[in-house]
């Protein structure tokens, strides 16, 4: 497989991942398994570094810096979002949690070594 088929296939993954994670953030109820045993700022961190590992393996020309504010700005329109949707609430405390998850990644592609075909941030 080429680097472009490579690229290809983490931008398919990081675009299904985002539109998993907006319908579920966006969906009046919360379907049950994510209520059982999951507190909720651990799926904000976890879905917010995920996201932010995959932006990094599908944008690689792509500054990491420039994917963690796209991404926070994202989050942020969610929440934006999620205070005129009835049974959800905004909170700046899911923001951090995000925020917490992308720098949670950055760390990690930062020190961790990081899969041939994804190159460490610039």
């Amino acid at each position: 497989m080429t680097r472009t088929h490579k690229t290809l296939s983490y931008t398919t993954i990081f675009f299904v991942s985002l539109i998993a994670i907006t319908w579920l953030a966006l969906t009046p109820h919360s379907p049950r398994i994510l209520e059982q045993g999951i507190d909720d700022k651990l799926q904000h961190v976890t879905a917010f570094g995920w996201l932010m590992l995959l932006a990094n393996c599908s944008f690689p020309r792509a500054s990491a810096h420039l994917s963690a504010l796209a991404l926070l700005g994202y989050g942020i329109l969610i929440e934006v979002a999620q205070y005129f949707i009835p049974q959800r609430t905004a909170s700046a405390s899911d923001i951090l949690a995000d925020l917490a998850g992308i720098g949670i990644a950055l760390l990690l592609l930062r020190y961790a070594r990081a899969p041939a075909d994804c190159p460490p941030p610039t």
